[in-house]
């Protein structure tokens, strides 16, 4: 049941509360329109998706859920999986309503789901290519990103992030090209960065206390550190399988902070810099496929004690292609290098 919370869509239907707040630089009145904001699009999904659920479990025809063949038995969820509404149970459901009421609309009704269902996730999209965009524009903005990202067209739009963001759209759906193996990715990848929320939250409220600052959220003691933890929870919910994924995505983009940002903003030698940046790659690709092959794709009958002997591996490895590089770059950087690597160090405890 945990796991179905990362996996299954459960987390990705509730990450719509992210969007006023990187939205907000707009907001006439953040410190009121923000917390509206976020109350309102999580009171929404809690309802619709409810409502949704209660609909289909209510509806359901168990003789027509699953195979005949198989016996249907009412409640046998598990069989679902295998019956002919496992890839589509909502337009199962309402065209076997529609034959088995003699109710011919409720099967038009079906065709103009599975219409609704390509049309209905341009909205999500438009909304996630405008957040991935400032993702962008801000990250070029704080230099670890080539300033080309902060060009903006006639319209004030920055053209160049829009693209890049569009790109990495199609890169994503190379290796995971179904909703069912997007979702979890997604899910995932996204409450990794929350991880940080509480954390960093905490961490300015002390140490730039007089910082000004739009919105204040209240009760942050408390809030920041249960907020943390259900972010962990859900991390480790989602398995390992989905966890090697996105973290080797993750890391994939650290080689990039030694080859530009530690050579242009912590004035890094520009040798060593890309060194440490193309070993890190390396090692963090050979690591990737050594997790796949002993970790992700052993044959049935791998002793436990060898998959567990190659996970212990695998972590002294990933733990090493963070270390190693940090240490020499601190080693080898200047003062204000030093301290900017130095403040990094908690992330690898």
């Amino acid at each position: 049941m945990l796991y179905a919370i990362p996996s299954t869509g459960i987390v990705f239907a509730y990450l719509g509360f992210r969007q006023p707040v990187e939205f907000a630089g707009e907001a006439k009145d953040p410190q009121r329109d923000v917390p509206r904001a976020i109350v309102i699009a999580l009171l929404l999904a809690i309802i619709i998706y409810t409502l949704l659920q209660v609909s289909f479990i209510g509806a359901i025809n168990w003789q027509y859920a699953i195979n005949i063949s198989k016996g249907y038995v009412p409640g046998n969820w598990s069989a679902l999986s295998s019956g002919p509404w496992s890839s589509g149970p909502f337009y199962g459901e309402i065209t076997t309503l529609g034959s088995t009421l003699g109710i011919a609309g409720l099967i038009y009704w079906g065709y103009l789901l599975l219409v609704d269902a390509i049309i209905s996730p341009s909205g999500t999209g438009l909304i996630y290519i405008g957040t991935t965009t400032r993702t962008f524009y801000g990250i070029a903005a704080d230099g670890y990103f080539p300033k080309f990202f902060l060009k903006l067209n006639k319209h004030r739009i920055p053209i160049w992030s829009i693209v890049a963001s569009l790109v990495l759209g199609f890169i994503f759906l190379l290796p995971f090209p179904s909703w069912y193996l997007l979702v979890g990715f997604i899910s995932l990848a996204t409450v990794f960065t929350y991880i940080m929320g509480g954390i960093g939250l905490q961490t300015l409220r002390k140490t730039a206390p007089d910082l000004k600052r739009r919105v204040k959220l209240s009760g942050a003691s408390i809030i920041a550190p249960i907020a943390t933890i259900a972010a962990i929870l859900i991390v480790y919910w989602a398995g390992f399988t989905t966890l090697y994924y996105v973290l080797t995505a993750l890391f994939v983009g650290v080689p990039l902070f030694w080859m530009y940002y530690a050579i242009r903003e912590l004035k890094l030698n520009s040798v060593v810099g890309i060194v440490l940046g193309v070993a890190q790659l390396i090692f963090n690709i050979l690591l990737a496929y050594f997790a796949y092959i002993n970790i992700l794709t052993v044959p049935p009958g791998t002793p436990i004690s060898d998959i567990i002997s190659s996970f212990v591996l695998y972590f002294l490895g990933f733990l090493g292609i963070l270390v190693v590089p940090s240490l020499i770059g601190y080693a080898l950087a200047n003062g204000k290098g030093k301290q900017y690597i130095r403040s990094g160090f908690w992330l690898i405890g």
